[in-house]
Parts: structure tokens; C-alpha cells; sequence
């Protein structure tokens, strides 16, 4: 085989990007960058679909470079590991409610960073209530 057939290229690309959204919709809430490991994906398919030949060495540096953008991309907390982390450090807690995600703004050009911030209105035991952020990359949590 020459080269990897268009349909074939995209059948495998694909299999590889529904897995990805599902991973961010039901572990990270929607807020993984997924946008660098799609290029990545589309890219290594469409470099190996024009290669030459394709040799291990080819598939090892394809696999290589996508699961490193996976990697890179992937929050360091989940979203319940979130909610374990608000748990602890605030130990008044009674509910933990989810809300919509924050869109995450900062000065920097990451294209791994994640892009929105997990939202909770917090209860606590004695009635107070307000909206807690946290930052699923550094796991920094404030009140808005």
C-alpha cells in the first residue's frame, strides 16, 4: 500500500476525535482545548496519507505527536476532582452545584491551556451562598 486511501485517513482520524470530546464532555466539563490535538490529527493523517511509504518510524513520530497534543491539552484536574479539591479547602460546604463554564481569559498564547473555568454555586452550612470559579489547569479556585 502506497499511501493510506482518503477514506480510510479520515475514518481513523475521526476514531480518534470522538473519543477526545467524549473524554471532555463527561471527565472535563467542555473544558479542554481540544482544538490543538484536532490539528495534530488532521495533520498526521494527511502527512502520512502523502508519505511516500509508511514505516514504523513514521507511525511512531504520528503517534507520538498526537498523543502528545492529547497530553499537553488534558486539564490537571477533572471536574470532580474539582469539586474534591473545593471539598476540602472549604470545609463549611454543604451543596455543590454546577453551573455553566466561565470563559478563562489570560494574557499568554497557549494553544494547550484550557479555555473555560469550572463554575459552582457553593451553599455553605450556614446559609451563605455565592459563585466559586476554579481553574481546571492550576487548580486555583476564587469567587466571582
Amino acid at each position: 500500500m502506497k499511501n493510506i486511501s482518503f477514506l480510510f485517513g479520515i475514518m481513523i482520524a475521526f476514531s480518534l476525535i470522538i473519543p477526545i470530546f467524549l473524554v471532555d464532555s463527561y471527565m472535563y466539563n467542555g473544558s479542554m482545548n481540544t482544538l490543538a490535538p484536532i490539528i495534530m490529527i488532521f495533520g498526521t493523517v494527511t502527512a502520512l496519507r502523502h508519505a511516500e511509504s509508511i514505516n514504523w518510524y513514521r507511525l511512531f513520530v504520528a503517534i507520538t505527536l498526537i498523543g502528545g497534543a492529547i497530553y499537553l491539552a488534558i486539564p490537571k484536574y477533572t471536574f470532580s476532582e474539582a469539586q474534591d479539591v473545593i471539598k476540602k479547602e472549604v470545609p463549611e460546604v454543604m451543596t455543590l452545584s454546577k453551573l455553566d463554564n466561565s470563559p478563562l481569559e489570560n494574557d499568554t498564547f497557549n494553544p494547550f491551556s484550557p479555555k473555560w473555568f469550572y463554575t459552582f454555586i457553593v451553599k455553605e452550612s450556614n446559609g451563605f451562598e455565592y459563585i466559586l470559579i476554579f481553574n481546571p489547569d492550576s487548580g486555583k479556585s476564587f469567587m466571582k
